[in-house]
């Protein structure tokens, strides 16, 4: 199983291109993701269901500081496990 990679102009002319990388668990995708910002000038927004929480850093394979400091990713660290369903501190929310 490989990685897609997807590149999607966006309706309103005034917002870059995305490029969205889908792949499963340990296929290279943040790698690739570090490549690309390497590169150009481009933000990541991590969709991790698990790195969204704040102290769950073993077994998600969170970027390590190092690379977060040179590359920062959004959505990454929000909200802590026990807070994640109560409004107003849900992640839908914080997202939104």
């Amino acid at each position: 199983m490989g990685i897609d990679v997807s590149i999607s102009t966006a309706t309103n002319p005034a917002l870059p291109p995305a490029i969205a990388l889908i792949g499963p668990t340990a296929s290279g995708k943040t790698e690739l993701a570090l490549e690309i910002a390497r590169r150009f000038p481009v933000g990541i927004v991590s969709l991790d269901s698990a790195q969204v929480f704040i102290g769950m850093d073993i077994g998600t394979a969170k970027p390590d500081r190092e690379t977060l400091a040179r590359f920062p990713h959004h959505l990454i660290d929000l909200i802590t496990p026990r807070n994640a369903t109560r409004p107003p501190n849900s992640v839908a929310m914080r997202c939104a």
